[in-house]
């Protein structure tokens, strides 16, 4: 499991919401993702630790828009198989996962 493909995600669906432009700067704001061209595809991981840089970049949108945001979040976690990536989660976001089921 790629944590860039969930983060990429979440940034595609968040856009969905708050615009594209919008959705990148909360990212790259995040410290958590570098985007390598105008392609919301095109991005790198640049926060050390899966599950921390998942939970970094869902915090971020938490902060700016509240807990609609981290639900749009979890949603896409739980369509890749929340179960299969709860090992590289904190406590935190696992809680978080396991609440919103």
């Amino acid at each position: 499991m790629h944590i860039e493909n969930i983060v990429r995600e979440i940034i595609k669906e968040q856009s969905q919401i708050i615009g594209e432009q919008l959705a990148r700067q909360i990212a790259i704001n995040s410290g958590v993702v570098k985007f390598n061209s105008t392609n919301v595809d095109d991005l790198t991981i640049t926060s050390p630790g899966e599950g921390a840089a998942l939970e970094k970049i869902i915090n971020s949108y938490e902060m700016l828009f509240g807990n609609t945001s981290v639900e749009v979040c979890i949603d896409v976690i739980h369509r890749f198989g929340s179960k299969e990536i709860s090992d590289i989660l904190p406590d935190s976001l696992n809680q978080r996962l396991s609440r919103s089921k």
